[in-house]
Parts: structure tokens; C-alpha cells; sequence
């Protein structure tokens, strides 16, 4: 099935990682406006796209009793194998995982966080996640933020953009190259 134009448009659209904040913040980053300038030295990531660029912050959410350490130890200890999930438990706790996540950062609020974009990336079992849930249970702070998106391993999905960004409704599909390259063949 053939994904909208706007869809297909967004996932071209590039992530690059902040790498040199320090230059960033004397120089500001191309493209940006003055705010959003102001706020280089509190963003992860930025978003080219269009020749203009978009400052991130990223957040990451897990189950609330992960501790990524703690696991990568029992692995490399041989004390684990792997771990359990509960596919269900990621549909009916996850937005408000979300939503706490978001509500943590808008917390800190960063100077001038209303041109600083938030990308939320679900690391938890997301199979049914409700867009719809997810949007309801953040509302509350879209303010404090140009936008805020959520990634899982499978989705992207704006939740709220206040921008020029572009928005994707609903979750969009993220492909894998090849898949893209089959899409656009066919």
C-alpha cells in the first residue's frame, strides 16, 4: 500500500547528531532563527530538512523498572539470556510512561523550549499502541515544546507541532531502507 506523499516526505527527512555544540553555539546552526539559535546548546539532535533545521531534545522511555546497566551487565555476565515483556503492558501503561517523560522535560524549562522540538523514543514493547491514547495523556504539555514526536521500533508519529515542521496523523510506518526503495519502485 503506497504511503501518503506528506508520510514519505518525513521519513527522508534527515536526523543528524549535535556534534560540535560548542561551535554550534558561537556560530549558531544555518538556517535557524534567533531563538531557536539561543537554544543550540540544549539540543541532542537536529532535523535539516527544506534547508531549514530544527533542534531536538530526546528523551528516552522504558518500562519503569528497567535499568539499561543492569541489563547490559547480566548479559555480558552470561546471567541472562534475554527478557520478558509484556506485550499488553506497553499498550495500556505506555502513554502515561510517555507522558511522564514529557512531563519531566518540560520541567526543566529550557529557555526559549517553545522553538525546541521533543522527540520521545518508546523503548518498550509498543505492539497497539494508541496514537490517540498517547495525545490524550500528553496534552497537557504541548505548550512547552514546538512539537513533540514519539519513535518506537516500528512507528513515528507527531503528537503535537507548532511549527512548520509538518505533522505525521496517526503513527507512520518506519521503513527499513530496502522497504523505502521498494515503495518508491512500485
Amino acid at each position: 500500500m503506497k504511503q501518503s506523499e506528506s508520510y514519505q516526505r518525513s521519513t527522508r527527512q534527515n536526523f543528524s547528531t549535535t556534534q560540535n555544540t560548542r561551535s554550534r553555539e558561537r556560530n549558531g546552526a544555518p538556517g535557524c532563527s534567533d531563538s531557536a539559535k539561543r537554544n543550540t546548546s540544549r539540543a541532542d539532535i537536529w532535523l535539516k530538512t527544506a534547508g531549514r533545521q530544527f533542534a531536538f531534545q530526546v528523551v528516552e522511555v522504558m518500562e519503569p523498572e528497567r535499568r539499561r546497566g543492569a541489563e547490559y551487565k547480566a548479559l555480558a555476565g552470561g546471567l541472562a539470556r534475554g527478557f520478558g515483556y509484556d506485550t499488553e503492558r506497553g499498550r495500556i501503561d505506555g502513554p502515561q510512561w510517555i507522558a511522564n517523560a514529557v512531563a519531566q522535560k518540560a520541567a526543566k524549562k529550557y529557555a526559549d523550549a517553545e522553538q525546541l522540538n521533543l522527540l520521545v523514543y518508546a523503548n518498550f514493547s509498543a505492539h497497539q499502541l494508541q496514537h490517540v491514547d498517547v495525545v490524550n495523556t500528553a496534552r497537557t504539555y504541548f505548550p512547552a515544546f514546538a512539537s513533540i514526536w514519539v519513535v518506537t521500533n516500528l512507528w513515528l508519529g507527531s503528537l503535537n507541532v507548532s511549527n512548520q515542521l509538518g505533522r505525521i496523523g496517526g503513527w507512520g510506518i518506519i521503513f527499513t531502507p530496502e522497504q523505502y526503495l521498494r515503495d518508491q519502485a512500485g
